[in-house]
C-alpha cells in the first residue's frame, strides 16, 4: 500500500492476520494520521514470482478518514492447474522407469508462478523446480538414478499454492536377481 500523496508506503504478506485479508490503519506507531481526506492510495498485491497479479488506486475519501480505514475488495484470480503430464525422452508414457531413463515432467496452468514436483519416497524428486518455458507452460528434467525405487510413486504437482496428484509412476531401479543352478 502507498500513499501516493505522502509518499508512505507499507508492505505486508496477504493474509497473516486473517487469510486473504489484509488490513490497512491510518495512523503510526505515535498514533498521528498518515493519510487525510483527498489522498491518492495505491493498493496492490503481487504473487510468490513478485509479478502485480491485482492492483488499485484511489482517492480517501472523508468516510474512510473518519472511520479510520479503508475497505477495499481487490479479486484475485485464483492459480488454476489445468494439466499435468510426464513422459520418456522419445515423447511416450512411461509405464515402468528403470534407472539411466530421462523423464520430462509438464504441468499447464496459471502463468507467472512458482512450480515444482515432488515424487512420494524419490529423494531427487522433492521440490523439483518447474520452469516456466512458455507463459503458463512448466517444464522439468530428470534421469532416473539407481535406488529410485517407487512401486506407487504419487506424482505431486504444485503450482503456488495448488497440488495435483492425479497420476503415479512406477520406477523399479533393482537388477534382476542373479541367476543360479544352469
Amino acid at each position: 500500500v502507498t500513499n501516493t500523496t505522502r509518499q508512505l508506503t507499507a508492505k505486508t504478506v496477504l493474509g497473516l492476520q486473517q487469510r486473504g485479508k489484509f488490513a490497512v490503519i491510518f495512523t503510526n506507531f505515535d498514533g498521528q494520521s498518515v493519510v487525510g481526506i483527498g489522498d491518492q492510495v495505491s493498493i496492490w498485491v503481487n504473487n510468490q514470482s513478485g509479478k502485480t497479479v491485482v492492483e488499485e488506486a484511489y482517492q480517501v475519501s472523508d468516510t474512510e478518514f473518519r472511520a479510520g480505514r479503508s475497505i477495499r475488495d481487490l479479486q484475485i484470480e485464483p492459480v488454476k492447474i489445468t494439466a499435468v503430464g510426464v513422459k520418456l525422452a522419445d515423447g511416450q508414457k512411461p509405464t515402468i522407469v528403470k534407472a539411466g531413463e530421462a523423464l520430462t515432467f509438464e504441468m499447464t496452468g496459471s502463468a507467472d508462478q512458482l512450480a515444482s514436483l515432488t515424487v512420494d519416497g524419490i529423494k531427487g524428486l522433492t521440490d523439483l523446480p518447474l520452469k516456466e518455458v512458455t507463459a503458463g507452460k512448466y517444464q522439468a528434467n530428470y534421469t532416473v538414478q539407481p535406488g529410485d525405487n517407487s512401486t506407487d510413486g504419487i506424482l505431486n504437482f504444485k503450482l503456488s499454492n495448488q497440488t495435483n496428484s492425479s497420476q503415479q509412476l512406477v520406477i523399479d531401479t533393482t537388477p534382476p536377481a542373479k541367476l543360479t543352478n544352469l
